[in-house]
């Protein structure tokens, strides 16, 4: 009889240290978990404004060149991005966790010619000028992976703005 109660004391301690095991684990993912969305986040983010900034960047420089003036820009994209030749606009818009408090929900920013704003799930980031006619030589947007970009000056246009050729080599 003594027996039969060792046993079934071994086997409920087995299922307590694996009750409390599957507890310690369901722990660390729900506390953890919000961390990890947070900072895929926070990187796609910056990875983004990073690509905006060093496009507005080549801009600004050929369009400080003056009529002739040519750069490159060699691009590695983890997201798409778009090209709006209507409002003269680049933009890219990332999907964002629930988690991610970075940047909070219905709000903009400007830097300098880069708009970020924020609506629901969704952050976007956009390149706006007044001052350029940019064409896009029938591009709409670059999907993931390693593009050159070049950017022509062509001169004054009509509307005396800049008008700047930005093709993929």
């Amino acid at each position: 009889m003594a027996l039969e109660k060792k046993a079934v004391s071994i086997l409920i301690s087995a299922l307590l240290v694996f009750a409390m095991s599957l507890a310690a684990m369901g722990l660390v993912w729900v506390m953890g978990m919000p961390s990890i969305y947070r900072q895929t986040d926070l990187q796609g983010f910056e990875h983004s404004k990073i690509v905006l900034m060093a496009i507005d960047g080549k801009i600004m420089e050929v369009a400080s060149e003056g009529f002739g003036a040519r750069k490159e820009l060699f691009l590695g994209l983890q997201k798409p991005v778009k090209f709006d030749d209507v409002n003269d606009l680049v933009g890219i818009e990332l999907p964002v966790s629930d988690y991610a408090d970075f940047f909070s929900k219905n709000a903009q920013q400007q830097l300098g010619n880069l708009f970020i704003s924020r609506t629901g799930n969704a952050i976007e980031l956009r390149l706006s000028y007044t001052e350029f006619d940019l064409n896009f030589n029938n591009l709409r947007g670059l999907g993931l992976g390693n593009y050159t970009l070049t950017f022509d000056n062509n001169g004054l246009v009509d509307t005396n703005k800049v008008k700047i050729i930005i093709g993929v080599e």
